[in-house]
């Protein structure tokens, strides 16, 4: 655990110094993120807020493993 919370507090300092302090959030549940500081398209799709809504063409984070099981979902249109 020690090594997670020096990751931590090295990842919140150096945001602090980039200026977008606040973007990683603590919680009784570990970290998350600020969503409301910053655009991205696919939490845009989850709350059905795309205006870009037919722009997929079929690739999605294709360099990251961990999201293969997604495209399938984001394939169909369905929520995860």
């Amino acid at each position: 655990m020690t090594v997670y919370y020096n990751a931590i507090r090295r990842l919140k300092r150096s945001l602090e110094a980039s200026g977008i302090d606040g973007l990683v959030k603590s919680t009784p549940h570990g970290q998350m993120v600020d969503t409301s500081l910053f655009d991205c398209d696919y939490y845009e799709w989850l709350d059905c807020n795309s205006t870009k809504e037919n722009s997929f063409e079929g690739e999605f984070l294709s360099e990251y493993t961990w999201a293969e099981f997604m495209l399938g979902s984001v394939s169909r249109r369905e929520q995860p």
